[in-house]
């Protein structure tokens, strides 16, 4: 008798064991196929219902107003960075306010190569209500002129905002850049990399260039997490491909196409997730093609010779950038 009890719960083990994926599968699979209406209607529906491919010509909207209305204020306005040179590559850093020591360690390592020839760095920065950080601010500008701070509060919340006010900088004063590389200041860049990299591109790749890390099964998190977003804020179950924040490497063309976009395609909380959605509005193709070439999480340092970027993540210190860059900089393809 037991042996018999026996022979059938591992049977009944064996079965559990073959039929679960096959369950996982099939849910996945339902899952997919309800998602997948959803997310090809993305694009139509994410607010605004307008003609974007006349963005992508250059033509504004005049007769619809603006989902967005953006006051471009600056407290600290470099306009002489693109001035009387065409540009090649425009690094902009997205610093916090307080990283002063991190700022300076980006200037001695691989923003030495952005100080001269036609290459250009600058700091994107917002306002901050430390009266001592904005006077080393004040101070860095007197000294390196690379200061871009925008009249908003600098915080992780403002990220899309920041990133906005930095888009429709380059589109007014840079948009002749050949290439624009947006990157946080806790990346590693290895700049004669990226140079390389970019040499081998196309005419054609060049044309419509939105790269980067590519996050490519990307959705919404709905619950237990910070990063949570609720269905009354955004209903789809999908984003659209979208690169990774770290790191961003375009052209000024398109940099002037989303900065035409973006008042007519509604704000969202990730700047990233952002940038992706004003990408699929004006009908720009991402792809992963390039995920080898940018470390996002700070897990591929030193592994690839090719490597352009590696995040490092919040909290990397000014001595432990440069030991890192030091390394990281010796790799070339």
């Amino acid at each position: 008798m037991e042996n018999t009890m026996s022979r059938r719960w591992t049977l009944l083990v064996r079965k559990c064991v073959v039929l679960f994926p096959v369950f996982v599968y099939i849910t996945l699979l339902g899952y997919q196929r309800l998602r997948l209406p959803w997310c090809e209607e993305l694009r139509e529906n994410y607010p605004m219902k307008i003609d974007f491919t006349r963005m992508r010509e250059g033509k504004t909207h005049n007769e619809v107003k603006p989902l967005n209305t953006q006051s471009f204020k600056y407290i600290h306005n470099p306009i002489k960075t693109c001035a009387n040179d065409r540009i090649e590559i425009l690094s902009v850093v997205k610093s916090i306010p307080g990283n002063v020591k991190l700022r300076n360690a980006i200037r001695q390592t691989w923003g030495r190569a952005t100080s001269t020839g036609r290459n250009r760095l600058l700091f994107s920065l917002g306002k901050v209500k430390d009266k001592n950080v904005q006077e080393q601010i004040d101070a860095e500008v007197e000294t390196f002129h690379d200061i871009l701070q925008g009249d908003f509060e600098d915080s992780y919340l403002n990220l899309t905002q920041k990133t906005i006010h930095g888009f429709h900088w380059i589109s007014k004063y840079c948009a002749e850049a050949s290439f624009v590389f947006f990157v946080d200041d806790d990346v590693i860049v290895n700049f004669k990399n990226l140079i390389s990299t970019l040499h081998k591109t196309s005419h054609m790749e060049r044309e419509n260039l939105f790269t980067g890390y590519v996050v490519t099964n990307p959705g919404p998190t709905r619950w237990g997490s910070k990063f949570t977003i609720f269905r009354d804020y955004y209903p789809f179950p999908c984003f659209p491909y979208y690169v990774s924040g770290p790191a961003v490497l375009t052209t000024g063309k398109v940099v002037k196409m989303f900065d035409a976009a973006i008042p007519y395609v509604r704000n969202f909380m990730f700047e990233d997730v952002y940038l992706g959605l004003v990408a699929m509005k004006l009908g720009l193709t991402l792809s992963p093609t390039y995920n080898y070439l940018f470390d996002h999480d700070g897990s591929r340092l030193y592994k690839l010779p090719c490597m352009i970027s590696s995040h490092q993540g919040g909290g990397i210190t000014a001595d432990t950038y440069t030991n890192y860059y030091n390394d990281f900089a010796m790799q070339h393809c």
